[in-house]
């Protein structure tokens, strides 16, 4: 919104001059919020496999934490 005001682009009027008058980010930023939550939920939250290789000593620093806290002395 800051880029777009300094421009001078308003997109018709539909763009506010000051970005304290639009709920404009929030809205867009609930939008990638839910976007992201649905793509996890569709994913059943794993990691997909690229990623998955990537994060994997992550995952065995949290399976040792798991391990570490539950453990009974």
């Amino acid at each position: 919104m800051k880029i777009a005001s300094k421009k001078g682009w308003t997109l018709g009027g539909l763009l506010p001059t000051d970005a304290k008058d639009t709920m404009l980010d929030e809205i867009g930023s609930y939008a990638i919020a839910f976007l992201g939550f649905s793509f996890q939920w569709k994913m059943n939250f794993d990691v997909p496999f690229p990623f998955s290789l990537l994060l994997f000593p992550f995952e065995l620093a949290e399976q040792f934490i798991r391990w570490s806290v539950t453990q009974v002395d």
